[in-house]
């Protein structure tokens, strides 16, 4: 499947935590923040900072036929831009999990998600070429 690259297709993977939340998938309407994290995105500017994320992906052809090392880098900054969009009031990280999984896809790439032991979570964006071994793991990625 690829990776949707529009608001349409990111609130389609939003509304996964539907059978929790009625309000999944829709676009948060408040501004929101976690102190000691960056700030996100103002509600009014969601689908504006969205845009630009996707344009960036769509321009670079999904990041397709790029090697290994620049996926990671291309990937874990698209990662951090969409972090700080979080477009939803619950189910950021699985959303962001799932749509970068298939943009990897896409790209001929499979990103391995672990979660490790110790103090909060930790998501780690290692590419993984079909067949290949693990990329680094990235412990300044955590799922909020």
């Amino acid at each position: 499947m690829r990776a949707q690259t529009s608001a349409t297709g990111w609130r389609r993977w939003g509304r996964s935590s539907g059978d929790v939340y009625p309000w999944a998938g829709e676009i948060r309407t408040v501004d929101m923040y976690r102190p000691g994290s960056p700030t996100f995105c103002p509600w009014d500017r969601i689908g504006a900072e969205f845009a630009l994320v996707t344009d960036h992906v769509q321009r670079r052809n999904r990041f397709a036929g790029v090697g290994r090392a620049e996926f990671v880098e291309r990937t874990t900054r698209v990662y951090d831009a969409v972090n700080r969009v979080h477009a939803f009031r619950e189910g950021n990280g699985r959303t962001q999990r799932q749509w970068l999984s298939d943009l990897a896809r896409g790209a001929g790439y499979r990103l391995v998600w672990e979660r490790g032991a110790g103090v909060g979570e930790r998501s780690g964006l290692p590419a993984r070429p079909p067949g290949g071994s693990p990329g680094p793991d990235r412990d300044d990625r955590r799922d909020h």
